[in-house]
């Protein structure tokens, strides 16, 4: 199994004069400190990039593609360490990018950097080694299920959102339930809702158009919101309620 490290907060410290993180641990740190983790599975690791997740963009995608593709026409799962802010928007990137993969593709991260006491790393990455070893194929997110050390859920990647800045149990489903729930502690691998049946061959495609926008609707949206991005081949529209969108723009007094 490879561990595969893009950084987040999961590999970094915290700088104590501002408060904020910065990148400071790869897979092989996260490995040193986590021993246990040979107790999941024989591990290999690699740092690709360490970046925080506002960082990431469609390029990062179509890198972190390639790696994981690489592992899987080896046999081999992947868990990939990434930062929790946009890591549904990677999840689901490689859930396009990557198709039919034979084995689980597991994204985790921390909610609190790796040198505090209530850090959610080594759960959150035991679990997602768990699943990657003993789950169903698929690209999915496991992070923690409650505010408690206790389990973990596995989402699917094209159905997760962050839904919290700072809780642990920050990551739900949309619109479905959580794949499975785990927890290493027991070895215990419960199904909520079984992933898609995978079928076919492996196959990559990066593709991305990069030219696509998106804007949220708001009340008091003026129509050269829309208007000013003309230029771009698609605009993803973030509606209210059903999907709503003001039939009487907004005009000052």
């Amino acid at each position: 199994m490879w561990v595969l490290s893009f950084g987040g907060t999961i590999s970094s410290r915290i700088e104590y004069k501002t408060g904020a993180v910065f990148p400071a641990l790869n897979a092989e740190d996260l490995h040193r400190a986590f021993p246990e983790m040979d107790r999941i599975a024989r591990v290999g690791t690699k740092e690709v990039f360490n970046l925080l997740s506002e960082d990431m963009h469609p390029e990062h995608w179509k890198v972190m593609a390639e790696e994981v593709h690489r592992a899987l026409k080896d046999d081999k799962p992947a868990v990939l360490t990434h930062g929790t802010d946009t890591m549904a928007y990677s999840a689901a990137a490689l859930s396009f990018m990557v198709r039919n993969p034979p084995r689980p593709i597991v994204l985790t991260g921390a909610q609190r950097s790796s040198d505090r006491g209530s850090s959610d790393n080594r759960q959150n990455l035991i679990d997602s080694l768990l699943y990657a070893r003993q789950g169903k194929p698929g690209v999915f997110v496991c992070m923690h299920g409650s505010m408690s050390d206790d389990y973990n859920l596995v989402h699917l990647g094209v159905k997760v959102r962050k839904m919290h800045t700072s809780r642990r149990d920050a990551f739900v489903s949309v619109n479905r339930r959580p794949v499975a729930r785990v927890d290493y502690r027991t070895g215990t691998l419960e199904y909520i809702d079984p992933p898609p049946e995978v079928g076919g061959d492996l196959t990559l495609d990066t593709r991305v158009n990069t030219n696509v926008a998106m804007q949220y609707i708001y009340p008091g949206i003026r129509p050269e919101a829309l208007s000013s991005l003309s230029d771009y081949d698609g605009v993803v529209l973030i509606g209210t309620g059903l999907g709503h969108v003001p039939t009487n723009p907004f005009r000052d007094p």
